[in-house]
């Protein structure tokens, strides 16, 4: 093969990752040209001929889908790791205050009601980051709507009143003609 090819290909190729490097936002054909001592004309050329701005949004979505992956990971490991942490302080707490329970004897020093509330107020904690660390509420919310007479309502305002009741569902939102 002609080294002269090859040296051109391998210009075309980090002045595409040059350029690449950049950044979103210092990101221009100017700098390239620049950097590799070319005109910007000619750095215009490779970067049509080479579908440059396509490459890079490839590029780009293939990079974050890389690091979503490796953050979700991460995220799944560690909640993970907190959970067999949780289980084993809940598991020594649990028997702790069933042995407390069970003797009749201050094992844990639990002295008095105030003592016994604490300890018991540790498990509901560890057991509500438990819950969350699996995606589970922590704590039941009821939301209750009165005293509205939706007879007052405009039909417009009963449609956003009926898409927001839908997405509080997590159903699909209709639509309330406000384009």
């Amino acid at each position: 093969m002609d080294s002269t090819f090859c040296l051109v290909g391998e210009m075309h190729l980090n002045s595409y990752n040059y350029y690449y490097i950049l950044g979103e936002e210092k990101r221009s054909l100017m700098l390239v040209a620049h950097k590799f001592n070319v005109s910007k004309q000619s750095v215009f050329k490779w970067s049509k001929a080479f579908n440059w701005k396509e490459r890079t949004l490839r590029r780009d979505i293939e990079v974050a889908k890389r690091i979503e992956k490796k953050t979700n990971d991460t995220i799944v490991n560690t909640k993970a790791n907190y959970r067999e942490d949780i289980k084993k302080m809940l598991s020594i707490n649990k028997s702790l205050i069933n042995t407390a329970i069970k003797k009749g004897k201050l094992i844990i020093r639990i002295e008095n009601v105030d003592d016994f509330k604490r300890a018991a107020e540790v498990q509901e904690k560890l057991t509500k980051v438990d819950l969350v660390l699996m995606g589970e509420a922590s704590d039941r919310t009821e939301h209750k709507i009165e005293d509205i007479d939706l007879s007052k309502l405009s039909l417009q305002e009963k449609l956003k009143l009926k898409d927001l009741i839908l997405k509080a569902q997590g159903n699909a939102t209709t639509d309330t003609g406000s384009d």
